[in-house]
């Protein structure tokens, strides 16, 4: 009987043991998984902070990249509103110009490409500034977006503005308008050259092709546009009735002449038929009929034609190249009072039916 209860109190004692080890056991483990969750939770967190934290960097990278292609185009400072990249800086960006918070644009990056609505942006919002100012009235205008699947379907910004002319004596106040306009654009940014207007002057099938540009001048621009529309006229055989004589041959002369050079007609030589070098081109510019001489030499048999588009005349020796004249250096586009002023050239012209006859000993 004795027995019977030390084995059953060793019984006892063991199970007791064995169950105080198993609930420590069991508390350790449970001890185990808590500090293993919490390190766990910690990676998770630092690894989700060291992600966004990259993520962060490659828009900093990126978007500094895009900042400073927009910067090199416009030579201005610009700032990055929004952006919607990818980790190789594609996407698009909405941005604004860092002096005028009001301008907002948007750009698009593929690749090692990109593409932006800034200069039409600009143009949008400084010629409708100066038209409420100036209370002009009788502007036309066009805005459209223009979604370009090539740029992440990106809405590209489409600004047009013109003017409707009734006669040719309107021409001159529409001239002074878009003039004003453009002046008052480029007083407002840093790269007048990137900025040409895009107004044009209208009247029924006629619209201009005049550039206007920070370089332009109010009167080269109104003589232009002048010749522009008659040029027009002329060419498609409308009535100019409402223009003087007088203004007509002022203004106009044929835009292109057939050249008869020492009663030889000159031939194209441009066997790629990009251009017609046989014929003289009205310079609007300098108001005179540039032609391209080193064709036009050819046909000359008092000069003496040497290698590297050297020649001689009268023992006197020049070069044909790029766009300036000295003693020694003639123009490729060599101009008609050049002409006559180096070769002594005689020149007839015979507007109606459109031909130039130029004679050199």
């Amino acid at each position: 009987m004795n027995n019977k209860n030390f084995d059953e109190d060793l019984a006892n004692q063991i199970y007791s043991k064995k169950f105080e080890q198993g609930k420590k056991s069991r508390k350790a483990i449970s001890n185990f998984k808590k500090i293993f969750k919490i390190f766990c939770i910690i990676l998770i967190i630092v690894g989700t902070f060291k992600i966004f934290s990259k993520l962060g960097q490659f828009n900093r990278m990126y978007n500094s990249d895009m900042l400073g292609e927009m910067n090199g185009k416009y030579n201005e400072k610009f700032e990055i509103i929004s952006s919607d990249v990818n980790e190789i800086g594609s996407g698009t960006y909405l941005l604004s110009p860092k002096n005028n918070k009001e301008i907002k644009f948007n750009a698009s990056k593929k690749g090692s490409y990109t593409k932006d609505d800034y200069r039409e942006s600009i143009i949008k919002y400084y010629t409708e500034k100066y038209v409420k100012e100036h209370q002009i009235t009788n502007i036309k205008i066009s805005e459209s977006k223009i979604n370009d699947p090539l740029y992440h379907k990106t809405d590209f910004l489409q600004y047009d503005f013109w003017f409707e002319i009734q006669s040719y004596k309107d021409i001159e106040n529409v001239v002074t308008s878009l003039f004003n306009i453009e002046s008052y654009i480029c007083q407002n940014v840093s790269s007048k050259d990137m900025f040409t207007l895009g107004g044009k002057i209208r009247k029924n099938g006629y619209i201009s092709k005049v550039q206007y540009n920070g370089h332009s001048q109010l009167d080269s621009l109104l003589y232009q546009e002048q010749y522009s529309y008659i040029n027009y006229l002329k060419e498609n055989n409308i009535s100019t009735q409402d223009i003087s004589n007088d203004e007509l041959q002022r203004i106009w002369k044929p835009e292109k002449l057939k050249i008869i050079i020492n009663n030889k007609e000159l031939e194209n030589s441009d066997k790629r038929k990009l251009m017609d070098n046989s014929f003289a081109v009205f310079n609007l510019e300098i108001k005179d009929y540039d032609l391209y001489l080193p064709h036009l030499v050819e046909y000359i048999e008092s000069i003496e034609k040497l290698e590297n588009n050297i020649i001689k005349y009268k023992g006197k020796t020049y070069k044909i190249e790029g766009n300036t004249y000295t003693d020694k250096n003639i123009s490729y586009q060599c101009n008609i009072t050049k002409l006559q002023e180096i070769f002594n050239a005689k020149i007839d012209y015979d507007y109606d039916n459109k031909k130039i006859f130029i004679y050199i000993e």
